[in-house]
């Protein structure tokens, strides 16, 4: 997921499909379940923006219940990343 949102340098577009192809692979319940972990409103805003990321990138969006938690994270550029991805 960091290496998805990287900034500066931006990551290459072929280096973001193989990111996410990778992350697509991982088995779905357990990526998700491990990811939710990540959402909790007391951890770093970065640690909850970064699984927010890697959640758009879980196959057959199977995130999308988790990317809906983060609708309702405290921090707005958390609940923007989870509308955009």
């Amino acid at each position: 997921a960091l290496a998805l949102s990287r900034r500066d340098p931006a990551p290459e577009p072929a280096f973001v499909d193989e990111v996410r192809r990778a992350i697509g692979r991982l088995p779905v319940a357990e990526c998700v379940a491990q990811l939710r972990e990540h959402l909790a409103p007391n951890l770093p805003v970065g640690e909850r923006y970064y699984a927010v990321v890697a959640l758009g990138a879980v196959q057959n969006a199977g995130g999308l219940p988790a990317l809906l938690e983060a609708l309702k994270d405290p921090e707005a550029q958390v609940r923007r990343k989870a509308v955009d991805v």
